[in-house]
């Protein structure tokens, strides 16, 4: 549901897995720990970098061991990966070695969400396995309800710029009360809790440009969220890293030589594209300070009108599905079929 209507279901030609995150971490752990080459070292704080004497590679991590209060020990390494997230320490450590920050951009928006799981019944919505709210200006309120494994409902609400839900149960069940659709709350309204409901906040949009540092170290790398975190509503945090992988995975085919500028120039075209989809739709709302180039302020009139056509038009909602999820660019809502059907859609509402 996008500005007061939903989208017009339609056979989009590609599968989605109602899966929650710690079922995807754990099987996803399991097949990487299955591989005879890999080991995990747990409960293990990294506590630096280490390098050659000129400061020029990095040669391994300096760590320490959870568990023991003990001195640092060194782990070699020919490639040092830092898939740490969001609270990288990357920029500290190069500091550390003379190279100055990299440049950050930043879009706050104040994203608060507040999430809580429910038992699934057969009698919840026969035949759908979810109903996703997007917030449309000037309602800054979203909700998501999904299907998951053993037979449970995830259930996300929340807001931009302060517009939190709490997080106890009869306050999160009265703002389930308010949203614009009813769907929802016939859902939950009855429905077993499986907890508590917990609460996040995601300050802001940000980016880092290792790409543009000068002299960067030989035998290291930054990954995921540690490059670039988006908000986590569009759900491409982990879209974009797996892209990112496999672009590794090409550079280092073809030597170590020079991996991090060929690592970078592989990079973050991945992340432009999931940058201009999610920070793009974010600065929709006008209270939120950020960059509107003439192409945002275009994107951000034509999305909507987009919505509005694909209350009745099942191909221009698989294209937009297509898009989010990023099994298409975004320049391909701008197709000339696309196009066609989205101004036909807007003269008929009209």
């Amino acid at each position: 549901m996008h500005g007061g209507g939903y989208h017009q279901p339609g056979l989009a030609g590609f599968s989605g897995l109602g899966v929650s995150r710690p079922t995807l971490e754990a099987a996803v752990r399991r097949q990487v720990l299955a591989l005879s080459n890999v080991q995990a070292l747990t409960n293990v704080d990294v506590r630096g970098l280490l390098t050659d004497a000129a400061q020029k590679r990095v040669t391994g991590v300096s760590v320490r061991h959870k568990e023991q209060n003990g001195a640092d020990e060194t782990q070699a390494a020919d490639l040092v990966v830092d898939a740490s997230g969001r609270g990288s320490r990357t920029p500290a450590w190069l500091a550390a070695l003379g190279c100055p920050r990299p440049e950050e951009e930043s879009v706050p928006i104040g994203m608060g969400y507040t999430t809580c799981l429910f038992r699934r019944r057969p009698e919840h919505i026969p035949g759908l396995e979810g109903i996703v709210l997007l917030a449309a200006p000037p309602d800054r309120r979203l909700a998501v309800l999904l299907a998951q494994d053993n037979n449970r409902w995830v259930l996300t609400q929340g807001g931009y710029l302060g517009e939190h839900v709490p997080d106890s149960l009869p306050a999160f069940l009265a703002a389930v009360r308010e949203l614009p659709t009813p769907e929802i709350y016939e859902v939950i309204q009855a429905a077993e809790p499986l907890g508590d409901p917990v609460a996040y906040q995601f300050p802001a949009n940000l980016r880092r440009r290792y790409d543009r540092l000068p002299n960067f170290p030989e035998g290291y790398l930054i990954i995921g969220d540690a490059l670039c975190s988006f908000n986590p509503i569009y759900a491409q945090g982990m879209t974009v890293a797996a892209l990112e992988a496999e672009a590794l995975a090409h550079c280092l085919a073809r030597g170590r030589t020079r991996l991090a500028p060929r690592f970078f120039a592989r990079a973050y075209p991945i992340i432009d594209a999931a940058w201009q989809t999610a920070v793009g739709a974010d600065l929709a709302f006008s209270e939120i300070e950020g960059r509107r180039s003439p192409l945002t302020r275009f994107l951000n009139g034509y999305i909507t009108r987009l919505h509005r056509a694909a209350r009745r038009d099942a191909q221009v909602s698989i294209a937009f599905l297509k898009m989010i999820n990023m099994l298409a660019p975004p320049p391909s809502i701008l197709h000339p079929r696309i196009l066609w059907r989205v101004f036909k859609g807007n003269w008929r509402a009209s």
